[in-house]
């Protein structure tokens, strides 16, 4: 099976019982939520988002004939003990008193990372094509190993955004030294950030859009320490306006508005400051500051997940696939009676990107 489909990390619907989240409409079954209708993305996870989580399949649930399945053996869920929730306070405390320190990148790859097994299978017509095992990685920007894995799987997923969203506009933000407040000169980027969301806000009241302003930015610092931003978005507005905003609520005069010769392109432009951030040390970010962003009202690649902690969600998988289980031993603890599973299901790749770019120039 192919690692793009693992490196695009499309968003995650939770079907199941178990730790998934959020919770599924029971009416909606899973082929339902991988059809090939996108438009209709955002209304299925609005309704999924307001309902009960469901611990059983119904009894006329189908699982997809043809996706990419990516299957996680939950080997540390069976670890629960009594200080559960003394590691989890040490775990808050930690996450806070690294907030407040600058990133550094570790020298060595951890222990943890890769220490898990995951298996990739190619499901057409309800059979396995093919099967591949892959370490798990820990996916943290710290480690030098899954560091540029990372930018891959975030290059992958703001190039099928772009495109599923016909993001044609290309910009950049900057800011004025002289007009940053003295609380933000060590953190431009908590400062650039607050003032794009008042842009977004500016313009969406101004300009009345008729369809929803969708984006996604990425945050590059300059030599001078300070934090600019590069993105894409779907709309037309006057570069006047957008410039005469972004100054009056504080940014710098120097900004860029543009459209885009090639989408696909152009995503990928933006995306190599994500390399380059990794390149310099990342010096400049706080630890669990966001590198990139994407818009919530933007569609993006379709998944479905199931948690088998309960016992009907793993017969209909293995009712569903029958080989699928002795496959699934390589992962398995010999001493695990009870093996828990999570299930994603993917769209095949070709389907996502498939969509044409409209901007393309005919050769």
């Amino acid at each position: 099976m192919k690692s793009e489909v693992i490196a695009s990390n499309p968003k995650v619907v939770g079907i199941a019982g178990g730790d998934a989240s959020p919770a599924s409409d029971p009416t909606v079954s899973v082929n339902q939520l991988l059809s090939n209708n996108t438009d209709n993305l955002n209304k299925d996870n609005k309704q999924l988002s307001l309902t009960n989580k469901r611990t059983s399949p119904q009894s006329s649930e189908k699982l997809p004939a043809n996706c990419s399945l990516v299957v996680t053996y939950n080997r540390f869920k069976k670890h629960k003990s009594d200080n559960a929730k003394s590691y989890q306070s040490k775990i808050q405390a930690s996450r806070s008193e690294l907030s407040k320190q600058k990133f550094k990148k570790r020298m060595y790859i951890s222990s943890s990372c890769s220490a898990q097994k995951i298996m990739v299978f190619d499901i057409r017509n309800s059979k396995i094509k093919s099967s591949e095992t892959k370490p798990s990685h820990c996916k943290s920007w710290a480690c030098p190993g899954c560091a540029p894995y990372n930018v891959l799987r975030v290059r992958r997923l703001i190039e099928q955004v772009a495109l599923l969203n016909s993001l044609v506009y290309f910009f950049t933000f900057t800011l004025d030294p002289k007009k940053i407040p003295e609380e933000f000169k060590d953190n431009t980027h908590k400062y650039i950030t607050s003032l794009f969301n008042k842009l977004i806000l500016y313009l969406k009241r101004y300009f009345k859009f008729k369809t929803p302003l969708k984006y996604f930015w990425v945050i590059e610092y300059q030599k001078n320490g300070n934090a600019h931003m590069h993105g894409m978005w779907n709309q037309f507005v006057d570069v006047n306006k957008v410039r005469e905003i972004w100054i009056s609520i504080g940014g710098g005069k120097i900004m860029y508005l543009t459209k885009a010769e090639n989408i696909l392109k152009t995503a990928r432009y933006v995306c190599k400051y994500l390399a380059k951030a990794l390149d310099s040390g990342d010096s400049q970010f706080y630890y669990f500051q966001k590198r990139y962003s994407v818009s919530q009202n933007c569609i993006r690649p379709k998944s479905v997940t199931i948690t088998t902690s309960v016992d009907s969600w793993k017969d209909l998988v293995y009712r569903s696939y029958p080989s699928i289980r002795d496959s699934l031993s390589e992962l398995i603890d010999f001493e695990d009676k009870d093996p828990s599973f999570s299930f994603n299901f993917y769209e095949p790749r070709k389907e996502t990107v498939k969509k044409i770019d409209p901007l393309k120039k005919e050769t």
